[in-house]
């Protein structure tokens, strides 16, 4: 299972998510400002593509008066003998990674 995990994803046009979207089993917000994409038999390089796409998608996103949006996108795959809490925990980390990194950026866990 493929596992997205967004931080601040202030999409204007829904366009991008929609794929996701369609291939999510589940989308659920975590915390304040992170949303998270459960994608299931979807490989890890699948995953990684789709998160891309997303985020050059939003990064395209221009309104007058509003700074650029971005978004950055921590993404991990299951390891057959890996608990949940350890999955999230290491999807985190390469959420943070990518937002200390300088932001806007999609990392692999």
């Amino acid at each position: 299972m493929g596992i997205l995990k967004v931080m601040r994803c202030y999409a204007p046009s829904p366009a991008p998510l929609k794929v996701a979207l369609a291939k999510a089993i589940w989308v659920f917000r975590w915390g304040g400002e992170e949303f998270v994409l459960l994608l299931p038999r979807t490989p890890l390089d699948t995953a990684l593509s789709l998160a891309e796409t997303i985020r050059v998608s939003v990064a395209k996103v221009s309104i007058s008066g509003l700074p650029r949006f971005t978004v950055s996108i921590g993404v991990a795959h299951h390891e057959g003998n890996e608990s949940i809490d350890e999955l999230f925990k290491r999807v985190d980390d390469a959420l943070y990674r990518a937002k200390n990194d300088g932001r806007n950026r999609v990392l692999a866990a």
